[in-house]
């Protein structure tokens, strides 16, 4: 069984900033999560007494927002416990599922991966591009979405052939 860890905790992978209180994981089989494992605590390494209770959200799926149709096929491995499989979303899908709902997260976000030098304007906006040819629905606010989105990116590119 494999599962795709995507949202807030993969921009924490990627970046190490903005810790989640909820895993959004996409697995490859129907789960019945239980209980006892909808939520758990997690403690932050650098200060044991920071602790917070993480949810686990039962309610994702790609078929929501912009994911383009390969992504966990382009995921990173990041580890296996028995028979499960880990994976999180590689850096540019992660920007790319930010931009069909694009709130204040999901534009922090996309900079924070920008920032950590993870995405670049052109490919992602390429791959908004290739995620929208299999979008459902009226694309107009999401292609508003990407032009706002792309220039955050090209914004954090100029500061860096600045400095």
């Amino acid at each position: 069984m494999h599962a795709y860890i995507a949202g807030g905790m993969a921009v924490n992978f990627h970046t190490g900033i903005r810790m989640s209180d909820d895993v959004d994981i996409q697995w490859s089989h129907k789960v019945a999560i239980p209980p006892d494992l909808r939520v758990f605590p997690a403690i932050n390494p650098d200060d044991p007494s920071d602790v917070i209770l993480v949810t686990m959200d039962g309610e994702f799926g790609d078929y929501l927002g912009t994911f383009p149709p390969d992504w966990k096929e382009k995921s990173i491995l990041i580890g296996e416990v028995g028979d499960l499989v880990l994976h999180v979303i590689n850096p540019l899908d992660l920007a790319t599922s930010k931009v069909g709902r694009y709130q204040e997260r999901d534009r922090e976000d996309i900079q924070a991966l920008a920032r950590a030098g993870l995405i670049d304007s052109e490919s992602f906006s390429q791959r908004i591009d290739d995620a929208l040819d299999y979008y459902v629905g009226d694309i107009t606010f999401v292609q508003y979405n990407k032009r706002d989105a792309v220039e955050l990116v090209e914004e954090i590119e100029n500061e860096r052939r600045q400095k």
